[in-house]
């Protein structure tokens, strides 16, 4: 996806997330990039300044989505692959945020953090991430090596996420994550001793269907402690050709419009 480079930062937010720009044969950020921000915006309770690292940043949507949610958060996003990186970076100069949102180049499959990160371990108050969801061999294959690695996750990726969330949170900080619902046993068996289940808000698509996403926010240091909220519903009439977004959705998550 191309940007105007006319375009300035209050144009580019007025039009948010429309605009940004995509690597050709990426994976192309969706729903749940949109709904983890609003997600983690609202779990968020810090009320000065603070630090926020995404995990598998992609082109940036959720965080800078993020960012313009709370505007006292430092942030900075860990991407593995170059040409979405580099998006990423473009992206947040198009919004006007780049004195306060970063990104870095990591590998998350790696069992350490990056030596450029050794400064943010056990200092983030919010760490986020939508992870890639599909078991390797499951599903149609991409013929996109980029799109490929996006979607394709394992017990060993998932894992090696909430291990990187956790070092990388300080105190009682909350480690926010979007999911399919049939992957949350799989998270369970994975998650660090240290990471407290707390949270759980699951997102139907239309009136009377299962969800089929979990927006699931841990907590470090603390105790499984789970308040499970009642669905939220994206669209009220399966058989309604427009698929018009519910107030209550509207409301949770300000850009579903755009």
């Amino acid at each position: 996806m191309c940007c105007d480079c006319s375009e300035t930062p209050r144009d580019a937010r007025a039009t948010f997330p429309s605009g940004l720009i995509q690597p050709e044969g990426s994976y192309r950020f969706g729903l749940e990039a949109l709904l983890l921000a609003a997600f983690t915006a609202k779990t968020c309770r810090a009320s000065r300044h603070f630090t926020a690292c995404e995990l598998g940043s992609g082109c940036g949507a959720s965080l800078l989505a993020f960012a313009l949610l709370r505007g006292n958060a430092r942030c900075i996003g860990l991407e593995r692959e170059p040409a979405l990186l580099a998006a990423a970076v473009a992206n947040a100069a198009l919004l006007g945020l780049s004195e306060r949102v970063s990104f870095a180049q990591a590998d998350l499959a790696a069992p350490a953090l990056p030596a450029a990160l050794k400064h943010w371990q056990n200092g983030c108050s919010i760490v986020l991430a939508n992870p890639p969801w599909r078991l390797p061999g499951a599903g149609r294959k991409s013929p996109s090596p980029l799109r490929e690695g996006a979607m394709c996750s394992g017990p060993g990726l998932l894992e090696s996420f909430c291990v990187h969330a956790a070092k990388l949170l300080g105190w009682h900080g909350f480690f926010c994550l979007v999911v399919p619902a049939a992957l949350l046993p799989l998270l369970l068996d994975v998650l660090p001793p240290n990471l407290g289940l707390r949270k759980i808000l699951p997102v139907a698509s239309h009136v009377g269907k299962a969800p089929r996403r979990l927006l699931i926010a841990l907590q470090k240091n603390a105790s499984h402690d789970l308040e499970l909220d009642f669905p939220l519903i994206l669209h009220e009439n399966e058989n309604d050709r427009k698929n018009l977004w519910t107030k209550e959705a509207m409301a949770f998550c300000p850009w579903l419009g755009h």
